[in-house]
């Protein structure tokens, strides 16, 4: 079976459960949001931010190691194990001692009833991802799927029941502390592939490869988080949640989405025969996510504020005219993510680091912009502009070894986008048009999301077949219906 297609025979599995996560996550989202407030948001955000850092110093590292790895031996996985519970362990007594200065310096103060379950989430996050990698090393996405499920399911459940209960804002870190747990416990018991034992872990390898990755990783973790604290630190908590929550609508398919092409492709990236078949799959994988991404992202791009008047309810007004342009910079991240964790995965950094450089500085402008204008619109900005720049600075510096694949993929991402324009303003002026003029806004609101789904749904379903997504599909031995399939093939 070729690499594509042994990505692809479980996929429906992993696909099924982001989109259930995704789903779900809305469900939630929407219901606390009316229980607690922007300034609660706001202030869980600032917490969260700090814990980002240090999870993905601590959780991308040892799990690519695993992955990218062709061998590994029971000493080995024994002593990564080890060291996954010791830098866990450590970094959660770090961010304890941290994490008041830095809610001090976000002016979110309030933070600080959700720091102990924050150090729960770090002690067992990195003990959580070496053993879902383990998992994943298996490809056996199936199993991969139950993981992810029960980690959400339990934690979201507890996390909904105190907030309900309770209505206590602390409740919001709850999810954070028991997913990791629950993660790391059901990776391992579902582990069935044995390993040799005898060799000994090359220590310096490890390390040179996790220090690179992990760089690297919190290096555009920083950059994504730079609009958010810019926001708390010039104009406070409230208007931090208004963005949280703008984020966090375009943040929840694009989640998904990467999530997705990670737990597909990540595995296979080491059995590639050659530097050049590599690139074109990597081509071809970039030019797949993009045309589900780009389309989907359009039709929430265009309808933002309408989403979150459904979603939210009344008050988040200035989060639903942020998702629209969010909603944009999180669909380039897609295609982003893909080539740069593919990248990554051969020890390929340069051209990602060039990108981080060249995102940073398209910052600049919008940051100078929103200190002189206090206009939080300018963080959304920043998010867009920035990824535009790290998504095509990446495939500039890159050293292709075929001309003919990259010239390909510019031209399906370019030509991606025009027609994810296409799809997403059809769905919106017939929306428009049509207008019942409700007086309830819930029912206008929810009226016009419907009728924009749909007409846009078909428009990207009937002009499937002219794009580059088709002819990739064919091209690597899938049978599509006959009105899927290229029209000039």
């Amino acid at each position: 079976m070729s690499g594509v297609k042994a990505a692809a025979a479980g996929a429906r599995w992993t696909i099924g459960c982001q989109i259930f996560v995704s789903a779900a996550q809305f469900v939630v989202s929407g219901i606390t949001s009316r229980i607690f407030s922007p300034v609660d948001f706001g202030s869980f955000a600032a917490a969260v931010s700090l814990l980002g850092i240090l999870t993905l110093m601590t959780t991308t590292g040892l799990p690519s190691y695993v992955l990218k790895e062709s061998t590994l031996s029971t000493g080995q996985i024994s002593r990564i194990r080890g060291i996954a519970a010791v830098v866990g362990t450590v970094t959660a007594a770090c961010y304890l001692v941290v994490a008041p200065f830095w809610l001090d310096l976000l002016k979110a103060g309030e933070g600080d009833q959700y720091l102990w379950l924050m150090a729960a989430a770090q002690a067992v996050g990195p003990i959580g991802g070496v053993e879902s990698a383990l998992l994943r090393r298996e490809l056996n996405l199936k199993r991969d799927t139950v993981t992810v499920l029960l980690s959400f399911v339990v934690s979201a459940l507890a996390g909904l029941l105190l907030a309900v209960l309770l209505r206590q804002a602390w409740a919001l870190g709850v999810p954070m502390a028991i997913s990791p747990v629950v993660l790391a416990i059901s990776a391992r018991f579902l582990q069935r592939r044995g390993y040799p034992g005898g060799q000994r872990l090359n220590g310096k390898e490890l390390f040179h490869f996790a220090r690179r990755i992990t760089s690297q990783n919190v290096g555009f973790m920083l950059l994504q988080q730079t609009p958010g604290w810019v926001v708390s630190s010039v104009l406070g908590a409230g208007a931090l949640g208004q963005f949280t929550k703008g984020v966090a609508l375009a943040q929840m398919p694009a989640t998904a989405l990467t999530s997705i092409q990670s737990r597909i492709a990540q595995p296979h990236w080491r059995n590639a025969e050659s530097r050049r078949s590599f690139q074109d799959a990597v081509c071809d994988a970039a030019i797949l996510s993009s045309g589900v991404a780009f389309p989907a992202f359009a039709i929430l791009s265009a309808n933002g504020p309408f989403v979150i008047n459904v979603w939210l309810g009344p008050g988040w007004a200035l989060a639903g005219t942020m998702a629209s342009t969010l909603a944009i910079g999180f669909a380039l991240s897609i295609p982003f993510t893909l080539i740069a964790g593919s990248l990554e995965m051969r020890g390929e950094f340069r051209p990602a680091r060039l990108a981080q450089w060249l995102m940073a500085g398209a910052m600049v402008p919008c940051v100078v912009a929103l200190f002189l204008t206090r206009d939080v619109l300018w963080a959304g900005w920043m998010m867009l502009l920035s990824q535009i720049t790290a998504l095509v600075s990446l495939i500039c510096v890159t050293k292709w070894e075929n001309s003919n694949t990259v010239r390909r993929l510019m031209r399906g991402l370019v030509t991606g986008c025009f027609w994810a324009a296409a799809i997403g303003g059809s769905g919106l002026g017939v929306a428009m048009m049509l207008g019942d003029g409700a007086e309830d806004s819930f029912r206008a609101d929810a009226t016009h999301l419907g009728v924009a789904v749909v007409v846009s749904t078909v428009v990207w379903a009937g002009t499937f077949r002219w794009h580059a997504v088709s002819g990739v599909l064919t091209r690597r031995g899938f049978v599509l219906p006959w009105f899927f399939r290229p029209a000039n093939p």
